[in-house]
């Protein structure tokens, strides 16, 4: 492309409102964004204490292995709890999380679900979920452990 079609070529979607007159700049935009998640923060913490709250629920309500839309559901609100714990700079939940995560991913076949590494993971994402309760050298460990734990499980070996 030469450099007339570059500068005639129409620009689209965000593009479109950078560099004009009057407009603001990426300070102001970034600004503006870290004060829209701050007044979203309890809400979304909320939410994941929710999700959680739901998580140990689904748990309580199986002894064995759940049904597929039980661990599809463990997997969708772990999904949340992820996100929105690397959103608001909660890392070792975030972690915690990815790991329930990888380890739900290995249970879709009947026989493949392992209670005890699922345990282990909601008791420590709730663990997570107050960081002040744990050092950040001891989230460290505990996330290595987690990861060992799921590697673990997910090869079939206790």
């Amino acid at each position: 492309m030469s450099a007339l079609e570059a500068n005639t070529k129409k620009a689209r979607g965000l593009a479109r409102f950078l560099n004009i007159p009057g407009g603001i700049t990426m300070a102001e935009a970034h600004e503006r964004g870290c004060e829209k998640l701050e007044s979203l923060r309890a809400r979304c913490i909320a939410d994941m204490d929710d999700s959680l709250s739901s998580i140990g629920g689904y748990l309580n309500l199986f002894s064995g292995e759940p049904p597929g839309a039980v661990r599809q559901e463990l997997h969708r609100l772990s999904c949340c709890v992820l996100s929105l714990a690397g959103t608001f700079e909660r890392d070792a939940l975030s972690k915690a999380a990815y790991s329930l995560c990888r380890l739900l991913d290995g249970t879709d076949a009947p026989g493949h679900w392992d209670r005890e590494a699922v345990d282990v993971h909601f008791s420590a994402m709730r663990l997570l979920f107050k960081p002040d309760r744990i050092s950040p050298k001891a989230q460290a460990y505990l996330i290595d452990g987690l990861n060992k734990v799921s590697t673990q499980a997910k090869a079939g070996n206790p």
